[in-house]
C-alpha cells in the first residue's frame, strides 16, 4: 500500500508569498506553453548575476523515520553547469528536499533532455520539510529547466535495496549507492581484498587522488602530488606492516587493473600510501617546528633586549567524546564525534567500507576511496568495540613512528578490548 502527498502544478498557482512557493535563486515562473500530460510546468532560469537556481515548495508534514520519495517529470534545454572551483561539485537539474545535505538529491540531468522521470528516495528526518527544484546547485547554470507532475509518496513497507541495477560485484566483494553513500563489502586476505577494492572504486580513487594533490597544494598539483609520493615513500611506506601494505598493493593493482589513471600515468603503491598519509603530509609543516632538534640541552636564551615571539593559536580541531554506565540516561553507550577537515577531501568520504579479514575482525568504517583506515574516525568492529579519536596540539615528528592510518586500522581490526585498542 502507498499514500500519496500530491503537490500539483496544474492545481495550485505558483506563488512567491510567505506560505507559497518561492524562488530561492535564479528566476522561476509557471509556463502554460510547457506541459505535461496536461499539467502545467515551473520554469526555472539562471538570474542575471548568475548563481544556481532553486524553488522551495511550501512545507510538507513528514512522520520522522519514515520513507518517502519524491517523483517529478523534468525537462531541459541547453542546460550547462559550470563549477565554483571549489567544493561541491555543480550538479544538473535535480530534486532534493531542504533538509538534506548539498550531496543528497536525485540523478541529475542537463544539456536538451525530453520530458524524463526522476526520483530521490529519504528517510524523513524532520516534521516538516520542503521540496527542492534546483539547477546548478554547487555552482552556476545556463539554459532552461521545466518540472512537472511533482509528488511526494510515503512507503509502508522498507524497499527492497540493494536493487540488482545499483549492484555491482567482482568476486566476494559488491558495492551499491544508498542516500549519496557507496556502501563497499571486500574479503579475504590482504592482497586480494586490497584488489577488489581498488577495482570497485577504480574511478573514485582517480578523483580523490586528485583532491589530495588539490588539498596539499592546489596550483601544481602534478608537481604537488610528484613530491607527496616522495614524502610518503621515505617517512611512512614503511612503517605500515606487511598486511596492510599488501592490502594497498592490491588496492593499487585492482584500480590499474579497471583502468584507474592519474596524470596519465598508470595508479600504483605510492599513490595509495600518499591517499592514506595525506593527514601527516599536511601537518609536516606545523610537526617540524615543534621536533627537537638537539640544541635543546644547550639552553640558549635569547638577549634580554629580544622579543618574544608569540603562540600559535590552536584553530579548529576535531573533537570527540564518549559515554557510558552512569553517564548516560540508560546505561548504554553514547559515542560522538565531529571531523574538521577541508571539503575537498570531505565531500569523497562517502564510503561505507566494510573489510571482512581472514584474520581478525570484521571492520565498518567510514572511509575514502582507497583507504585503509577511516579518515573521519569513524569504526566499529564486530565485537562491539567502537574507535574515535580526538585532536591534542601539535606534537613533534617521530622519525621512528608509525603513521596514525596504520595504527587505527591495526588497533580496531585486532583489538579485542578497549586495552588492546589503546595498545595498538
Amino acid at each position: 500500500m502507498r499514500a500519496y502527498i500530491w503537490i500539483s502544478l496544474a492545481l495550485v498557482p505558483l506563488c512567491f508569498s510567505a506560505t507559497g512557493w518561492k524562488a530561492a535563486s535564479g528566476i522561476a515562473v509557471t509556463d502554460p506553453a510547457v506541459t505535461h500530460d496536461r499539467n502545467k510546468s515551473v520554469r526555472l532560469e539562471p538570474a542575471p548575476d548568475g548563481g544556481a537556481g532553486r524553488v522551495e515548495m511550501p512545507a510538507i508534514p513528514l512522520i520522522p523515520g519514515r520513507r518517502y520519495e519524491i517523483k517529478a517529470w523534468v525537462r531541459t534545454n541547453n542546460v550547462e553547469v559550470r563549477d565554483s572551483g571549489r567544493s561541491p561539485i555543480a550538479i544538473g537539474a535535480a530534486l532534493s528536499m531542504a533538509s538534506m545535505p548539498f550531496d543528497m538529491h536525485s540523478v541529475s540531468i542537463a544539456g536538451t533532455r525530453d520530458w524524463t522521470p526522476l526520483s530521490f528516495a529519504f528517510t524523513a528526518t524532520a516534521s516538516k520539510d520542503n521540496i527542492v527544484l534546483s539547477v546548478g546547485a554547487g555552482g552556476s547554470f545556463r539554459g532552461q529547466a521545466w518540472f512537472s507532475d511533482v509528488h511526494l509518496e510515503e512507503s509502508k513497507s522498507a524497499p527492497a535495496w540493494p536493487s540488482k541495477a545499483g549492484l555491482q560485484s567482482y568476486g566476494p566483494a559488491y558495492r551499491y549507492p544508498e542516500g549519496g553513500w557507496i556502501y563497499v563489502h571486500i574479503e579475504g586476505e590482504p592482497y586480494p581484498r586490497g584488489y577488489q577494492h581498488g577495482h570497485l572504486l577504480a574511478h573514485e580513487i582517480e578523483t580523490y587522488l586528485d583532491r589530495c594533490a588539490a588539498n596539499l597544494g592546489s596550483k601544481d598539483r602534478k608537481t604537488t602530488w610528484d613530491w607527496a609520493r616522495t614524502q610518503a615513500n621515505a617517512l611512512f611506506l614503511r612503517g605500515f606492516d606487511r598486511e596492510i601494505l599488501e592490502e594497498m598493493k592490491g588496492i593499487a593493482d585492482g584500480a590499474a587493473a579497471a583502468g584507474a589513471k592519474y596524470d596519465g600515468r598508470t595508479i600504483d603503491l605510492y599513490d595509495i600510501v600518499a591517499a592514506n598519509t595525506t593527514t601527516e603530509l599536511g601537518l609536516l609543516r606545523a610537526a617540524m617546528p615543534m621536533t627537537p632538534t638537539g640544541l635543546e640541552t644547550l639552553h640558549l636564551e635569547p638577549p634580554s633586549y629580544g622579543a618574544n615571539k608569540p603562540d600559535v593559536p590552536v584553530t579548529s580541531r576535531c573533537s570527540a567524546f564518549c559515554a557510558t554506565g552512569k553517564a548516560t540516561r540508560d546505561g548504554k553507550m553514547v559515542i560522538g564525534h565531529i571531523t574538521m577537515w577541508p571539503l575537498t577531501l570531505a565531500e569523497q568520504t562517502n564510503i561505507m567500507l566494510d573489510v571482512q579479514p581472514s584474520t581478525g575482525h570484521r571492520v565498518l568504517m567510514q572511509s575514502y576511496p582507497g583507504g585503509i583506515q577511516s579518515g573521519t574516525d569513524w569504526y566499529q568492529n564486530d565485537l562491539g568495540v567502537v574507535l574515535t579519536e580526538t585532536t591534542i596540539r601539535q606534537s613533534p615528528f617521530n622519525i621512528e613512528g608509525t603513521p596514525v592510518a596504520y595504527r587505527a586500522r591495526k588497533s580496531i581490526q585486532y583489538g579485542d578490548s578497549i586495552d588492546k585498542v589503546v595498545e595498538y
